[in-house]
């Protein structure tokens, strides 16, 4: 009941927080505005083949984990149970996510290799992290965030470049073959020594691999471009007018890594509207609060266009999912890892 009440909670606050938003956009004359101008409707097409590439090639990234670890794994599962996975993540409170669906498909199909099943998505979801934190820095100084007028925006840089180095510094203690099995430290950590363990000991299996996680870091360099394009695209699209390309390879991973805190009850809209203000458009404009709004709208429907792929999958494969989370959960009660 307690999964069922927090879930209760962060939709609630989400919808309050639309609603405010809403409200916000109709007060300052964005929402108004967003109903007269011209859209772009060749920019909004770019934008969605943007996104559905970036989703495909995650998917592909996470496949080259698998089998790296000795995981069967073709091409067309991947995407099967990769779009199956991305359509859980949208579905109503208290289903499980995405990543425990594709991990848990993933072990019923290799019932021998069940732990390296659920170290690929673990892995998938770190290199996800951190080369966006990369992409994001890497953005900020091409573009000269740091000397942005709004104080706001530089703390935010700031941020990304923190993130970088203590990721990277987590990353090395993981893999650099000096630090092997010294890592249970980590568990006496306050609060997330579990999470911080089990990072680890999902990393460490990728030790002495360098040619695959240098090869899945830079297709998940490929994921975070196309990801923030497709938003610039959208933007554009909508507005006529953004912060440049190289300023959304930065607005996309604050706007993601906020989104992704637990509990905070702020979807990626919320944070696209917060971060929008604080970045000069390429004429010099700025967005007010509501115009990324819209553009977070424009991003979710497309989202929702690419879950739907997975939905035909779902419809396809429901019986086997039903089963396989039926045995997931059965092991979780009585305390199988």
């Amino acid at each position: 009941m307690k999964p069922f009440l927090l879930a209760l909670l962060k939709w609630g606050l989400t919808l309050l927080i639309f609603a405010f938003l809403f409200y916000r956009a109709a007060s300052n004359g964005a929402l108004r505005g967003f109903l007269e101008v011209q859209k772009d409707w060749s920019l909004l097409l770019l934008g969605f083949a943007a996104l559905f590439g970036a989703v495909v090639l995650t998917f592909l990234r996470w496949k080259v984990l698998a089998e790296s670890l000795g995981v069967t794994l073709s091409v067309s599962g991947a995407l099967r149970l990769g779009f199956i996975g991305y359509l859980f993540n949208f579905l109503p409170m208290g289903i499980v996510g995405g990543d425990v669906v594709k991990g848990v498909l993933l072990a019923r199909e290799n019932p021998r290799a069940k732990t390296a099943c659920a170290v690929s998505v673990v892995m998938d979801r770190v290199i996800g992290l951190y080369v966006m934190f990369l992409i994001g820095l890497a953005a900020v100084t091409a573009a000269g965030l740091w000397h942005e007028p709004q104080k706001e925006a530089r703390l935010a840089c700031q941020a990304i470049l923190w993130l970088t180095l203590l990721s990277t510094l987590f990353l090395a203690f993981v893999l650099l073959p000096p630090f092997a099995g010294r890592g249970g430290f980590l568990r006496a950590v306050p609060g997330i020594g579990r999470l911080l363990f089990s990072l680890y000991d999902a990393a460490a299996q990728y030790r002495g691999r360098p040619a695959v996680l240098f090869g899945t870091m830079l297709m998940t360099a490929g994921v975070h471009v196309l990801q923030a394009l497709g938003i610039w695209f959208f933007a554009c699209g909508l507005w006529g007018r953004a912060p440049s390309a190289l300023s959304h390879l930065a607005i996309y991973p604050l706007a993601n890594l906020g989104a992704m805190i637990p509990l905070s009850a702020g979807p990626l809209e919320f944070f696209l509207d917060q971060l929008y203000p604080l970045f000069s458009c390429t004429d010099g404009s700025f967005y007010v609060h509501g115009d990324g709004l819209m553009v977070g709208a424009a991003y979710r429907l497309a989202t929702l266009a690419v879950a739907a792929v997975g939905g035909v999958w779902f419809l396809v494969s429901r019986p086997q999912i039903r089963e396989a989370l039926a045995v997931q959960r059965d092991s979780s009660e009585g305390g199988v890892a």
